[in-house]
């Protein structure tokens, strides 16, 4: 059943940590998304199988806290630009009253971040707001607005495969490692810089779970 028109749906907590390089925004959370409390539920969506093409493991057949360990050891964090809205449908167009998350804390917290994906347009329209911010931090992060992963956006799968691996691959002929040096660096900051390998459950929202930072 829609949402009323009147209520106001609260998104989920961003899922990064300190090492995170890539960060794939979307627009706001389904309602199977909501209702479940995991990023792209739906099952229609693509963007688990695309991910896991990308990193070559099998994220849409995985239990979600293991996708979100495979993301997060390899330096891709996940979240939406809008915290909160009002959305009587299920779709981006249907968003009214979009509140955007707190970005400035976002750069605080990700000292290797390098770069923003956008799945889908409506979350691409925040590209030059958080060019301009990451850049009166003294950041430069590339940005991409990819094809959307939503099963309303009818691209053939390979031709969004396509635009996403260019965007994430960075150059390199396949998803990079990187993580593993950054978060080398980040952990021998920490105690100087405030920062911790990875992100309490208040920004790591994936339950109970134990692969990339032991947490149980």
């Amino acid at each position: 059943m829609s949402a009323p028109s009147s209520a106001r749906l609260i998104g989920l907590a961003p899922v990064y940590d300190a090492a995170t390089r890539i960060l794939m925004l979307g627009s706001f959370p389904s309602p199977a998304s909501l209702a479940a409390r995991q990023y792209y539920a739906h099952p229609q969506n693509q963007f688990w199988k695309l991910m896991g093409a990308l990193l070559d493991a099998p994220l849409h057949d995985l239990p979600y806290p293991q996708r979100i360990g495979h993301l997060l050891r390899h330096g891709v964090g996940v979240w939406d630009v809008y915290q909160s809205c009002a959305r009587p449908g299920a779709l981006d167009a249907d968003i009214r009253a979009g509140k955007a998350n707190d970005f400035s804390m976002l750069l605080k917290q990700t000292p290797c971040l390098a770069s923003l994906c956008f799945n889908g347009k409506t979350a691409g329209k925040f590209a030059p707001r958080l060019t301009a911010l990451a850049r009166a931090a003294g950041r430069e992060l590339t940005t991409h607005i990819l094809p959307s992963s939503s099963p309303a956006y009818t691209l053939p799968f390979a031709r969004k495969l396509e635009r996403w691996r260019a965007a994430a691959y960075m150059g390199e002929t396949r998803f990079p490692d990187f993580a593993g040096e950054c978060r080398l660096v980040t952990e021998a900051d920490s105690a100087d810089a405030g920062l911790q390998g990875c992100m309490d459950a208040a920004l790591v929202d994936v339950g109970n779970w134990t692969d990339g930072c032991g947490k149980t």
